[in-house]
């Protein structure tokens, strides 16, 4: 802390011999107040960059859930103590406005970046779950009787293989919602063929039901058919 202070006196020093310097260089007379102004703008601009670098650097090495979470203001707190340690003469907190702005939007970079990433490696793994859904999807597979139960399993293994990857990623539920979307259309075509294909089937199977019966009740007829002994005309006499 001493090596701060002497570095600070040394630095405030000669900005005070500069301004002097220029003030009698140009002729004017030498004012104290704005020498102190030009040092202040200086100390506090350094104060500013050094706690903004101080965030962003604990904050990058911080876990995502802490980055994420709104309550995590430990960084925020440190780096505002290390700004008042070393700003001056900051009395209508112009430079502290700025700090708080500059803070601000570094929490929404670094909160945008880890969704950004979050977002990519879910949305990596999911393209390679689905790449057999896909395949069947593009043949036509599932435009069959039964291909909508098939295609609702399917889904449901991609789903389960899928949380079991990406558990704790933070955008894993908004890549998940997005695949349902895409595959609600999908869904929906597939049941509607498969309803229409397995009804015209149950007809289908009725008639076969009813044709059967039919031909088994004509094949009853004609076993059981007895037409009596036959009759020859020229002896039709002895039956009468």
């Amino acid at each position: 802390i001493h090596s701060n202070v002497i570095l600070f006196d040394l630095a405030g020093l000669g900005i005070l011999v500069e301004t002097y310097v220029e003030a009698l260089n140009s002729g004017k007379r030498p004012c104290v107040e704005s020498a102190v102004e030009r040092l202040a703008h200086k100390e506090n601009s350094a104060a500013v960059n050094q706690a903004l670098e101080y965030y962003t650097r604990e904050m990058s090495r911080s876990p995502v859930t802490e980055v994420l979470s709104i309550h995590n203001t430990e960084h925020f707190k440190k780096a505002v103590q290390i700004f008042l340690r070393h700003s001056m003469k900051d009395e209508q907190y112009t430079y502290l406005s700025k700090l708080m702005v500059a803070l601000g939007d570094k929490y929404k970079a670094l909160h945008h970046a880890v969704e950004s990433k979050s977002e990519e490696r879910c949305t990596s793994v999911l393209e390679e779950l689905q790449s057999g859904l896909k395949e069947k999807l593009d043949s036509a597979h599932y435009i069959r009787a039964g291909g909508y139960e098939e295609f609702t399993a399917d889904l449901e293994d991609i789903v389960r293989q899928y949380n079991i990857q990406v558990e704790g990623e933070v955008q894993a539920k908004k890549v998940l919602d997005r695949f349902f979307f895409d595959m609600k259309a999908y869904a929906k075509e597939i049941k509607k063929v498969d309803t229409i294909v397995q009804a015209k089937e149950t007809e289908m199977s009725g008639k076969k039901q009813k044709m059967k019966l039919s031909l088994g009740n004509i094949t009853t007829g004609i076993n059981n058919f007895n037409p009596g002994p036959a009759i020859c005309p020229h002896t039709e006499f002895l039956y009468n």
